[in-house]
């Protein structure tokens, strides 16, 4: 069993920030989801490991797919969580996907199965893993 991550926001505070310097802070539903600015780091999935609110060692592997082009969600948060789960002890592997926005990794996700859908085989043809299925 496998946990896979999909360009997700994994250290709350630092995406804030993120969200502030490109002045849409106040358009992001990350902070009222999370009670308000002063709670987001109490939510923040980086913080709960960091001060090992819940123990890694019973999780299952950690798959996280970010592309290199994700605009929305910087791609340094799949990296640094997971150099943090492998750390922890935890066993994490990491798929950068070249040229490929937050867009593509989330439609294509929504819509069916990401490694089958076709929007993905599309737009990565000759990705091993989300390309179209080999003959």
């Amino acid at each position: 069993m496998t946990l896979d991550r999909l360009a997700g926001v994994y250290d709350l505070v630092e995406h804030y920030n993120f969200e502030f310097v490109r002045g849409v802070e106040q358009l992001s539903t990350m902070t009222p989801a999370m009670g308000g600015e002063s709670n987001l780091r109490n939510y923040s999935p980086t913080t709960l490991i960091q001060e090992s609110c819940f123990d890694v060692q019973g999780f299952p592997d950690v798959t996280l797919v970010h592309g290199n082009r994700d605009a929305t969600v910087p791609f340094q948060e799949s990296k640094d969580l997971d150099l943090l789960f492998n750390s922890r002890g935890c066993s994490s592997r990491m798929i950068e996907l070249d040229k490929c926005d937050h867009f593509r990794i989330v439609f294509g996700n929504q819509v069916s199965s990401f490694f089958s859908h076709p929007l993905s085989q599309m737009c990565f043809p000759d990705h091993p893993v989300l390309g179209a299925p080999k003959s």
